[in-house]
Formats: structure tokens, sequence, C-alpha cells
């Protein structure tokens, strides 16, 4: 019945500002940009941006990246100034949390194969 997620939606209060952060801090890859919807493609799927500044970083679901080196990302996106929480690991190892321009929580870890 259902065959995969479209996209993740997330509400932000500043376009701009939540697209330079996908794009120039996560390094992700812009394919759709609206006044009030943008798209980025994060390996098959994606990541929606949508324009609802009473809504932004209220919290409630979150999107988690498998990442290869987990150290490499951490330091680069330190580097940048993201503040990371340190969670407790999961069965997948470490997870680190942060973020997103618009206060919407953000999760990475990685994932052995």
């Amino acid at each position: 019945m259902f065959r995969k997620i479209n996209y993740f939606c997330y509400p932000v209060a500043d376009m701009d500002r939540a697209i330079s952060f996908y794009t120039e801090v996560l390094g992700l890859t812009l394919v759709r940009r609206g006044d009030k919807w943008s798209e980025l493609q994060v390996g098959e799927q994606r990541i929606a941006l949508m324009l609802l500044p009473e809504r932004a970083g209220e919290g409630g679901a979150r999107v988690e990246f498998v990442v290869d080196q987990l150290d490499k990302v951490m330091e680069s996106l330190q580097a940048k100034g993201v503040p990371i929480q340190n969670l407790e690991p999961a069965e997948e190892g470490p997870v680190k949390v942060f973020q997103d321009s618009e206060g919407n929580e953000i999760a990475i870890f990685s994932k052995p194969e």
C-alpha cells in the first residue's frame, strides 16, 4: 500500500535562512525553491521546507541522517558553529542532535554496514 516517503516537511520562519542552512551547512542539494515551499534532495528522499512562521521550531518530529564518518561530519558542523548535543548510544551507535536555523531538531549517526 505505502511505497515510499515522498518528503519530510519542516515548518520554517525564514525560507532564505533555512535554505542557506540546509545547503551551506549540511551540504544538501536544493531541487526546488519557492517563496512558501522548497525541497532539498537527500539520497532518494527529499526534505521540504514550508513557510509557516507560527509553527517553526515547535518540535514533535525530527529527521535522522545516516552518515559515513560521524567524526568528520561533527567536526564540519562544529566548525560552522552548530551546537551539538550528545545522546546516549542507541542500537545504531552514538547519536548526535542539533537544531536547524529554524529550531527544528536533526539527528545524525553512523550506521555500521
